[in-house]
């Protein structure tokens, strides 16, 4: 038994633990099938999953940045502005960790007019390329197939990578979007939700209507002898909303009209279906861990403020999310951007925090975020804002 005494106590003894094997396709699932990274593509295609993300994204592309502590002023001025530009420059692309489980790239610097080395763009990878390699059970670097040959290891300040949903100290995460698949797959399996209601609008949504004719043929003013039946059947086809229809008066031999016109009618209700999407539309945000009340006060019943707590709780969970981005930010973007321009002691804290004064309704009396009065990105006092990434989508 390993007691921590002396220097024991500042070594990681279980570096070389290894957590088991990630989770399989959920057994309880339709057929056995769960959510795999090749469902994030088409989820993201579908109108209720895709305004879930721009929710769940969106106060985490706006933080409010502070630094805490620091080894010296530039210190702190240098870490505001790299964490500032590495939001405004690729701040989607880090956020879109929680989705895809991996974010990873390449950290590409540049030099300003002072000779000072700053942060200009990240080169996202594909997840499935990007492999991580570590060392001792800490995170070292990314490789990547670049072109031809050889793959390219990147090491410490040359290589970015966010696991998103880490659990147990295991290289791999779990995407946001897991907790929304049983819905979604309800929703747009084959003769799901989805394929169900265009099914029953193709067929049910209403009657051609009817048209009855008289026996036999005609002979048309070319000469051509043309059966009724046909004739009716152009009459339906060419029938359009607003159309007036003109019938012979003539009779059959018991006195009834020879052609008679039934309109169409609206066949049955889909209410049941309709409220079934809604359903899985509602199940489908809950699963993005969005309460109702975030997208509607329909459901609220109580005071207003009380009404906003589940708002609170929603911005809470986001805010331990935003606290795994800002360490990865700091560890592998800031920190080595603070030593190259400062030397190696140079150190900071890095805070992030969700600007609650956004993203919260006016009038709940919510505290300022803690923190420096340093504004975020885009606010009055931003006296150099830095400049958005030229390089456009890489």
């Amino acid at each position: 038994m390993t007691t921590a005494t002396g220097d024991s106590l500042f070594t990681l003894l279980t570096a070389g633990y290894e957590p088991p094997p990630h989770h399989g396709p959920d057994p309880d699932a339709p057929g056995g099938e769960g959510f795999t990274f090749a469902d994030v593509p088409r989820m993201r295609c579908d109108p209720d999953v895709k305004l879930g993300m721009r929710i769940v994204s969106a106060p985490l592309l706006a933080p409010v940045f502070s630094v805490p502590h620091a080894t010296a002023p530039e210190a702190e001025r240098l870490t505001l502005e790299t964490a500032r530009a590495v939001w405004l420059r690729a701040g989607a692309k880090i956020v879109n960790a929680i989705w895809n489980t991996l974010a990873a790239g390449e950290i590409v610097w540049r030099k300003d007019r002072n000779g000072e080395v700053t942060f200009d763009r990240l080169r996202a990878f594909h997840p499935t390329d990007a492999r991580l390699l570590t060392r001792g059970g800490a995170l070292w670097g990314v490789k990547v197939q670049a072109g031809e040959g050889e793959p390219v290891a990147l090491g410490p300040g040359k290589f970015f990578a966010h696991v998103h949903g880490r659990e147990f100290g295991a290289w791999y995460g779990r995407s946001e979007l897991e907790g929304a698949w049983r819905p979604w797959r309800e929703k747009t399996r084959p003769r799901g939700q989805a394929d169900s209601r265009r099914l029953w609008y193709a067929k049910h949504a209403f009657s051609g209507g009817l048209m009855r004719h008289p026996v036999g043929t005609y002979t048309d003013q070319q000469g051509v002898e043309q059966s009724y039946e046909a004739l009716a059947h152009r009459i339906m086809a060419n029938m359009v909303n607003g159309a007036g229809l003109a019938l012979p008066n003539s009779k059959d031999d018991d006195g009834q009209d020879e052609w008679t016109w039934t309109p169409a009618e609206i066949g049955g209700d889909a209410g049941g279906l309709l409220e079934y999407g809604r359903e899985l539309n509602t199940e489908i945000l809950r699963g993005l861990g969005i309460p109702d009340d975030v997208i509607t006060q329909v459901s609220g019943t109580g005071s207003y403020a009380g009404r906003t707590v589940p708002l609170r709780a929603f911005m809470t969970g986001l805010q331990e999310i935003l606290n795994d981005l800002a360490n990865t930010v700091r560890e592998q973007i800031v920190v080595p951007c603070l030593r190259v321009n400062l030397g190696a002691g140079a150190d900071a804290e890095l805070r992030a925090e969700i600007d609650l004064d956004t993203f919260l309704p006016s009038g709940t009396d919510s505290p300022p975020p803690a923190g420096s009065p340093n504004p975020p990105p885009g606010r009055p006092g931003d006296s150099q804002p830095p400049e958005p990434d030229a390089g456009g989508g890489e």
